[in-house]
């Protein structure tokens, strides 16, 4: 899986690295710190996966996922942020999961491999609908 990830904070942004670099069948295919060219490194890269700050500086996040979802990829938006109260205000913005940062990575580990998996089966049934 393709993970384009869109981090603030530079700990944090280098913290996830290592663990997606950890995870086999994952690679970090673009880094940014801002939404201010997010929609068009995002064409450029076509990931599978969103991992970004909900807080990314640039743009409100309403309008970035926006702009994000009108690329019309089939890609997949995981959004973090340290105030789980965030969580509703993300998933009405477009966002298709919500982690907080507090978390034991573990758990987004396992929600990587979530979306891996619901993607794989996507992928397979719309082969099938097309044979």
């Amino acid at each position: 899986m393709r993970i384009f990830l869109a981090e603030s904070d530079p700990e944090l942004r280098v913290g996830l690295q290592f663990l997606i670099y950890q995870q086999p069948g994952y690679q970090v295919i673009g880094i940014t710190d801002s939404g201010k060219r997010l929609k068009k490194q995002i064409k450029a890269s076509q990931p599978d996966i969103l991992l970004m700050d909900w807080y990314l500086p640039g743009k409100p996040m309403n309008e970035l996922i926006a702009d994000v979802r009108a690329l019309d990829l089939a890609l997949k938006i995981i959004a973090m942020s340290i105030h789980p109260e965030d969580e509703s205000e993300a998933r009405a913005s477009g966002v298709d999961h919500f982690i907080t940062k507090a978390e034991h990575p573990g758990n987004l580990v396992t929600l990587l491999n979530m979306v891996k998996s619901q993607t794989n089966s996507d992928q397979v049934s719309s082969k099938g609908e097309n044979s």
